[in-house]
């Protein structure tokens, strides 16, 4: 501060310009590669007409046991709210419940999509950097006019594009019907790169 009010005292036209020595070494990227990941699948959902959402990591108990969490390791012992008092296993009951809300004041054609992390366990190696979305996509009023394409397969393509943007093989990728308990039974799957789920839809 004291040297910002001397140069403006003095004047910036009489400080002499002195670039940085920047030495012989290549300049190290700044961001990682799952941060370059993350940003371009941000963009390629943006694209999509998903907007980005910042939810809370907690969730209530009864929402964590139903994505598969809600053991006591990761339970809160002095939560923000009554119902916060869960780390959440998933991103996907917040996205469903900010969905709801906007439902409730009149939008009906929301899409939603989240970056951050969630709990499977209380160790280190338990905690998951993911990207979940969410779409409420609203029927047509009238029999005669014509609807979009089927929810799972509007789903799908923006997992694709996600995954595509990421940099995964997607032309290698498999559709499979295994996706969680969570998901409806019968219009969901998973994207597999061989044995492993890169996405459910």
């Amino acid at each position: 501060d004291i040297v910002e009010e001397v140069v403006r005292i003095a004047g910036v036209d009489k400080v002499p310009l002195t670039p940085f020595d920047r030495g012989d070494a290549p300049r190290k990227p700044v961001l990682t590669t799952i941060q370059n990941r993350t940003r371009r699948a941000r963009r390629a959902l943006a694209a999509r007409a998903l907007a980005e959402a910042v939810t809370w990591s907690f969730v209530s108990k009864p929402e964590a046991e139903l994505f598969g969490g809600g053991s006591a390791a990761l339970m809160l012992a002095n939560p923000i709210a009554s119902d916060l008092g869960a780390m959440r296993p998933s991103i996907l009951p917040n996205l469903i419940a900010a969905l709801q809300r906007n439902a409730d004041r009149g939008r009906e054609d929301l899409a939603l999509f989240e970056a951050g992390p969630d709990y499977q366990g209380d160790q280190p190696g338990d905690q998951r950097d993911i990207i979940a979305g969410a779409r409420q996509i609203a029927p047509p009023r009238h029999w005669e006019k014509p609807g979009e394409a089927d929810g799972v397969f509007i789903v799908k393509a923006d997992a694709l594009a996600a995954l595509e943007a990421a940099g995964a093989p997607v032309s290698s990728l498999q559709a499979t019907a295994d996706a969680p308990s969570y998901f409806h039974p019968g219009r969901s799957g998973a994207l597999r790169l061989g044995a492993k789920a890169l996405a459910f839809f």
